[in-house]
């Protein structure tokens, strides 16, 4: 369960984060997982492929109808490459 939306309003500003990344997201089962890959693949043209070391879900970098999507995927991905690079030189 979220917090109330003045406490959420409140983290938010304190964690210069979106307020977004605070609501609730009900994903509870595979199923769940599914019909949200499904809604993904309807809306933002996401595409599957398979190996047999993998699985990888993939967005188009040059499509402009989602270009905000591409863009905080490349944030994410540098960050986590940024958080693994820190840890290992530490």
């Amino acid at each position: 369960m979220a917090p109330k939306t003045e406490i959420r309003n409140k983290l938010a500003d304190a964690l210069d984060a979106d307020l977004s990344a605070l609501s609730d997201i009900n994903i509870q089962t595979y199923e769940d997982v599914m019909h949200t890959l499904f809604l993904f693949e309807e809306e933002f043209d996401m595409d599957i492929d398979r190996t047999e070391e993998k699985t990888t879900l993939s967005f188009d970098n040059h499509n402009k109808k989602i270009a905000p999507l591409i863009t905080y995927l490349y944030t994410w991905h540098c960050n986590k490459n940024l958080l693994f690079f820190m840890i290992f030189l530490l």
